[in-house]
Formats: structure tokens, C-alpha cells, sequence
């Protein structure tokens, strides 16, 4: 990072230089709330021009278009993005953990990682749960072959996986996660933050 000073404003003391601190983001929820706040950050992350962008995960997990967009966001990122499953990275957390740089996914050793066919708690008509029902099948299945890329496995490995656990919830501990793909380090990893400054002089001759 290259700060530029006012030679004028050296010499007289008038100038303060702040220094912008790396940006972190942290996701508890997913939902159209959550997402425009990660939107949000993670473009104040990208004009700091930090050369990681770190992400924390502890939720519970939530809607599943929500972790799509998030994704999405993170597609569009020019430098690695570094994503650490701190507590718990249910349902959609799990996903979006996946969908971190190869090489900077991680887990603490006492989080918690959980995956499942996509859900809804929908009532109605029959016509209504039918549609519902066919609705969250195509969801499943994309979540799964995103899954199957995010991991580098065969298409096919994580249905699997779920049909084995008999549909329901899949709980993996931190080493279970990084046997199928999902994480690369078990650990919190230590985030180092340094500013280089450079100091020039500029020479503003007028003859």
C-alpha cells in the first residue's frame, strides 16, 4: 500500500493518515436481508483492494436462494476468497463454504458442519405442495452438483451421501468435511495484516 503525502502539509504537521484496516465479513443468516448486507461488504472488502477476502461462517443456515447470490458474489471476486466455518455451518452455511478459493477453506476443530436435501415447511393445496415439492427436487439437485464441483468429487458423490444418511440430516465433523472435499484445513488460520510505505520525493520545477 502506497500512502501519498502533501509535502506542505508534512511540514506543518496538518495532515493525519488513516490507515484502512482489512475488511471482514461474517454471515449468521440467509435471507434478502443478509444478502444485500454480504453484498454490501464484500464490495467494501473489493475497493480496499485486499489481496484475501475473508469470510466467517456460524449459522444455522437459512434460504437457499440467498446462499445462490452469495455465491454469485463470490464468482466475481479478482483475489482469493477465504472462508472459515467458526461454530456452525448448517444447510446453506455448509454450501457456502464449499464455494471458498481451493486452498483457503477452513474449520475450527470445534465446529459443527451439517448437509441435507433442501426443505420447505409449506401447507396448501395438493396442487400447491405437488409444485412445492417439485420445486425443491430441482433445488436439490443443483445444490449437489454444485456440491460435486465445489468438492472436486464425481457427479452423483453428495446425493449419495445424503441417501445414505436416508435423506435426513448429514452431520460431519470437522475431519469428516475434509475426507469429502469440503474444507482443506481443519483450524482457524492466523490472518496477517501489513502496510508497506514508501516515501517519495516529487519534483515540481515550473522553469
Amino acid at each position: 500500500m502506497i500512502i501519498n503525502y502533501d509535502f506542505n502539509d508534512m511540514c506543518t504537521g496538518d495532515k493525519d493518515v488513516t490507515i484502512p484496516t482489512p475488511y471482514f465479513i461474517t454471515v449468521t443468516d440467509f435471507d434478502i436481508e443478509s444478502t444485500k448486507k454480504f453484498r454490501n461488504e464484500f464490495q467494501k472488502a473489493v475497493r480496499r483492494n485486499q489481496q484475501i477476502i475473508p469470510i466467517i461462517i456460524d449459522s444455522y443456515g437459512g434460504v437457499v436462494g440467498s446462499v445462490f447470490a452469495m455465491i454469485d458474489i463470490i464468482r466475481t471476486a479478482k483475489v482469493p476468497v477465504a472462508i472459515i466455518a467458526n461454530g456452525y455451518a448448517y444447510s446453506a452455511g455448509a454450501f457456502l463454504l464449499t464455494a471458498g478459493t481451493p486452498g483457503y477453506r477452513y474449520a475450527s476443530p470445534l465446529s459443527s458442519i451439517m448437509i441435507h436435501d433442501a426443505s420447505s415447511g409449506v401447507i396448501g393445496k395438493s396442487e400447491d405442495i405437488q409444485n412445492t415439492a417439485e420445486r425443491l427436487k430441482d433445488l436439490s439437485g443443483q445444490i449437489f452438483k454444485m456440491l460435486d464441483v465445489n468438492c472436486n468429487k464425481s457427479p452423483g458423490y453428495f446425493k449419495k451421501l445424503i441417501k445414505g444418511a436416508r435423506n435426513l440430516e448429514l452431520h460431519l465433523s470437522p475431519s469428516e468435511a475434509k475426507d469429502h472435499g469440503m474444507i482443506d484445513h481443519i483450524g482457524i488460520p492466523e490472518l496477517i495484516f501489513s502496510v508497506d510505505y514508501k516515501l517519495e520525493i516529487k519534483n515540481n520545477d515550473k522553469d
